[in-house]
């Protein structure tokens, strides 16, 4: 089964603010704007390399519920009631093929521009109040022994 743009928009939208929810990136002296920037570069990038790949799979087959006849007697009299016998259709599920590689791609994109993934918000606040990590400090060259 395949979407026309007009339903597949909201699907990728879905899909996008779900791949986002509770992940707190950070990234020593990085801005908010940066961190949001980053993000939607990255998610753009990912859904370019592997974009929804829909597919409708059966979770539940269909099946009958038999018929079940309950009596009772009250005052010499038997009541018989028949419930059931009734056809419960089969459950289907829309899944996307793609979701695994997409994720995969949006997160190696975000590692290599130097973010990381925090547990929660305050370790996130606390790594990107952090001081930038600077280039390596040259460390004074110890003079080699004369050769002869």
């Amino acid at each position: 089964m395949r979407l026309g743009p007009m339903r597949l928009g909201p699907v990728i939208a879905a899909l996008l603010a779900l791949a986002g929810c509770a992940e707190h990136w950070a990234k020593p002296g990085a801005s908010p704007a940066e961190r949001d920037a980053t993000l939607a570069r990255c998610d753009a990038e990912s859904q370019a390399r592997f974009p929804p790949v829909l597919q409708t799979i059966m979770i539940s087959p269909g099946y009958f519920t038999p018929p079940q006849t309950r009596c009772r007697t009250a005052n010499n009299q038997t009541f018989c009631q028949t419930v059931g016998g009734y056809w419960n259709p089969p459950l289907f599920q829309t899944i996307d093929l793609a979701a695994d590689a997409r994720r995969t791609a949006r997160y190696d994109c975000i590692y290599m521009r130097g973010w990381i993934l925090a547990k929660n918000e305050k370790e996130a606040e606390a790594v990107t109040k952090s001081a930038p990590a600077g280039p390596p400090t040259p460390q004074p060259s110890t003079p080699s022994p004369p050769t002869r």
